[in-house]
């Protein structure tokens, strides 16, 4: 399982399968039922990484039924979530919102907080796909107050972030800058610097909605240099491109 865990977490997903199916092998060899349902609900995650997400609901399906069988209550809200992904992929949002629920449901039972946060985001973003934003807000604000009561410093940056990216949504720019300003300042706390970087891409905007473009062109430059300084490309091309934006907008033509 380790090894599968070692091979995913590189992106070699086709390895890291491999690695759990020996582990499915060897835990059917000598009976361990809880050993077999972590390998299910492994190559569940890595076929989900693949996007097979039928063969990915397969394993799920058999990682819970074994769950049930093994008593095992908090794998068996873990599938149900994973599940609902599952669903939520297929676009069929009611059925993903049902089986997310009944996690959601286990995991505050049994008091998984780590959980609880999990399951209202991800309901959260469903509402939101639904362009129900008031439900969307809702929810992430419920995995807001979780984190901040274990002190889940990066779960927190990550849900004030989500808060203001849905305030961006609908409109409401000045709630969507006060919730992005926090984040900003809990991921430099953490030292969280690639979250940094798309942070200040999101308050550049909000400027630029504003039309307060000397403040956007700071927050973009911003992002630039700690995109640069982390030596992350993609988050350098996403500066570089809101950068051009806002001189378009602003109708600057750039220093050769």
């Amino acid at each position: 399982m380790n090894m599968g865990n070692i091979y995913k977490s590189a992106g070699e997903i086709s390895r890291a399968i491999d690695a759990y199916t020996q582990s499915l092998a060897m835990a059917q060899q000598i009976s361990n039922k809880i050993m077999e349902a972590h390998a299910l609900g492994s190559l569940g995650f890595a076929y989900s990484g693949l996007s097979d997400y039928t063969t990915a609901n397969n394993y799920f399906q058999q990682a819970l039924a074994l769950a049930e069988q093994n008593g095992d209550v908090n794998a068996k809200g873990t599938y149900l979530g994973n599940i609902g992904l599952v669903y939520k992929k297929w676009g069929n949002f009611n059925k993903a919102l049902e089986k997310m629920q009944e996690a959601l449901t286990i995991h505050q039972k049994i008091g998984n907080r780590q959980g609880m946060i999990l399951h209202y985001t991800n309901m959260a973003n469903i509402y939101g796909a639904r362009g129900d934003y008031l439900k969307a807000l809702d929810y992430h604000k419920r995995a807001l107050e979780v984190s901040q009561k274990i002190n889940a410093r990066d779960q927190t940056s990550r849900g004030l972030g989500n808060i203001g990216d849905v305030y961006g949504n609908i409109g409401e720019v000045d709630e969507a800058l006060k919730y992005y300003q926090q984040t900003l300042r809990l991921k430099r706390a953490i030292g969280f610097r690639d979250g940094e970087v798309a942070v200040l891409i999101s308050i550049g905007k909000i400027h630029k909605i504003k039309g307060e473009y000397a403040a956007a062109a700071d927050s973009f430059e911003a992002s630039l240099q700690v995109a640069r300084a982390i030596k992350n490309e993609e988050d350098e091309s996403e500066a570089l491109i809101a950068i051009g934006d806002l001189q378009a907008k602003r109708k600057i033509i750039p220093k050769p």
